[in-house]
């Protein structure tokens, strides 16, 4: 996967914009309109955000949105550690930062005390010529008071920053850092450096636990035993194996009997 350096301020054109309704879909269009790879969008607010498979993802003001064009090629296989690597970098900036411990949820959520705090969106874009992108679209939230989460109805699953830690954090000098740790953790994966699996694995919330793994027309129940080196979820199913990509899955959730 050849990427951007987002390390290179020369290399960053951020764009800001007061609403949108996603990101992920402002991205897509500038894209197709010849945007470069690389090229950030950040709203302060979102009226249509979404998560996975057309999820609803609350983005009132005071939260960091923004989508991130990737440049990618289709045929390589690297690109389903790509949600590993996004999440990893979110968690390691907002622990340098805030100096909290997270945990993730694979594939693409990061967690603090059980509690969803970020989450990942990653979709497709394509050009006339072919050319195509990931859309790496990322909503971390930073400054939402207790109401805020009560009147979006998610207090029960998700906090913020501020509440974590008591303190209204900097949106801006966030982005940079989550930006930063994109960069240097796509560097090392293409250039095969760093254990950036044996950094995941560690922070995950379902590590040893018994799940239950919902997917198109079928749900697995088993172990999560831990990931491939393609980033795959691997479940201990009684006597069978089972390798999942986070594209087939629907799903999962920690066994309510386990």
């Amino acid at each position: 996967m050849r990427i951007y350096s987002p390390g290179n301020q020369a290399d960053r054109e951020i764009l800001f914009l007061q609403e949108v309704g996603s990101t992920n879909d402002y991205a897509r269009k500038l894209f197709q309109k010849g945007c470069a790879a690389g090229t950030v969008v950040v709203a302060r607010r979102q009226t249509g955000g979404k998560g996975r498979r057309g999820r609803s993802w609350s983005s009132p003001e005071g939260g960091l949105w923004f989508s991130l064009i990737l440049p990618c090629r289709p045929e390589d296989s690297s690109v389903h550690k790509v949600p590993l690597i996004i999440s990893l970098s979110v968690a390691q900036a907002v622990e340098e930062r805030c100096g909290v411990k997270t945990e993730l949820k694979w594939p693409n959520d990061v967690l603090i005390g059980g509690k969803k705090i970020a989450g990942i969106l990653i979709e497709r874009g394509t050009r006339d010529t072919g050319e195509e992108a990931l859309l790496v679209g990322i909503g971390i939230n930073v400054n939402l008071e207790q109401e805020v989460l009560q009147r979006e109805g998610i207090q029960e699953v998700a906090t913020s920053l501020d509440i974590v830690t008591g303190r209204e954090e900097d949106l801006y000098a966030l982005l940079l850092s989550v930006l930063d740790k994109i960069e240097e953790n796509l560097h090392n994966l293409y250039y095969n450096q760093g254990d950036l699996l044996g950094k995941f694995t560690p922070r995950m919330s379902i590590l040893g636990q018994m799940v239950a793994v919902q997917l198109e027309g079928d749900t697995i129940y088993g172990r999560a035993s831990g990931l491939t080196q393609e980033g795959a979820l691997v479940i201990q199913a009684g006597k069978r194996t089972r390798t999942l990509y986070s594209g087939d899955v629907v799903s999962l959730r920690l066994r309510e009997d386990s």
